[in-house]
C-alpha cells in the first residue's frame, strides 16, 4: 500500500453511497500517475495506482466494488460519486486551487472595472430579495435529499426511506432509489431470517 506522504490529493474525500467509506482521487508524487484510494476516518483501507493516463470512471467503479464487496451495493449511485470525483480531479491539486470567490455581477466580466456608483441625486431602489446561499460543493447538491412526496390517487400506502428520504411503498424490501434495505424477511416455517429474493428457505426447505 502506498504511503500517505506519496499521495497528492486532487479531490476531497467523497462518501461512497450505501457504505461508511470515503473515496479520494489524487496522484502518486513519485510517478505522477493517478491514484485512487478508499479511506475510513484516517485509515487507508485500499489504494490503487491507475495504469491509464486518462481518468476512467469504469476502472474506479470496478476498484471500489472489488475492494468493498458489499452485498446489494448500488453501482448507479457509486457512478454519481465517481463522476464528481473525476470532475474535481480534473481541476488540479487541492493545494494549488484558489480560494473560492464570489462570481462577478451580471454584465460584469472577469477583470473588468467595477461600474461607477450612481449619482447622489438618483433615486435609490431598495431590493427586498434575500441573497441566495450557494452550496458548499457539487456533492452537496447531488446528495441533498429531496422532500418526500406522497403520490395521490394510487391507492398504495407509502413510507419514507430513512436514507434518501424519498417516498417508497411500505411493501418494498429495498429502496429503489438508494438500495437501502427497508425490512427483513423471515421464513414462515423455521422463522429464520432469509434474503427477500429467496423462493426456497435454505434452512428448512419450505417453498415460499
Amino acid at each position: 500500500m502506498a504511503s500517505d506522504k506519496d499521495f497528492n490529493p486532487y479531490s476531497s474525500p467523497l462518501p461512497i453511497p450505501g457504505t461508511s467509506y470515503l473515496v479520494q482521487l489524487g496522484k502518486q508524487i513519485s510517478s505522477d500517475r493517478w491514484q485512487v484510494r478508499i479511506v475510513k476516518g484516517r485509515e487507508i483501507i485500499a489504494d490503487r495506482v491507475l495504469d491509464e493516463p486518462e481518468l476512467n470512471g469504469n476502472t474506479i467503479i470496478g476498484f471500489i466494488m472489488q475492494e468493498l464487496a458489499i452485498p446489494m451495493i448500488n453501482p448507479y449511485q457509486i457512478s454519481k460519486t465517481v463522476k464528481l470525483l473525476i470532475k474535481q480531479g480534473e481541476r488540479g491539486p487541492l493545494s494549488e486551487r484558489p480560494t473560492l470567490m464570489e462570481p462577478p455581477m451580471p454584465g460584469q466580466e472577469a477583470g473588468a472595472a467595477a461600474p461607477s456608483p450612481a449619482p447622489a441625486t438618483a433615486p435609490t431602489q431598495t431590493s427586498t430579495s434575500m441573497p441566495t446561499q450557494r452550496p458548499a460543493s457539487e456533492y452537496d447538491v447531488l446528495m441533498t435529499p429531496r422532500p418526500a412526496t406522497t403520490p395521490t390517487g394510487t391507492g398504495q400506502e407509502t413510507g419514507v426511506c430513512p436514507r434518501c428520504k424519498r417516498a417508497v411503498d411500505e411493501s418494498f424490501y429495498f429502496c429503489p432509489i438508494c438500495a437501502k434495505q427497508l425490512k427483513q424477511k423471515y421464513c414462515p416455517g423455521c422463522n429464520r431470517e432469509i434474503r427477500p429474493d429467496y423462493e426456497l428457505c435454505p434452512y428448512c426447505g419450505l417453498k415460499l
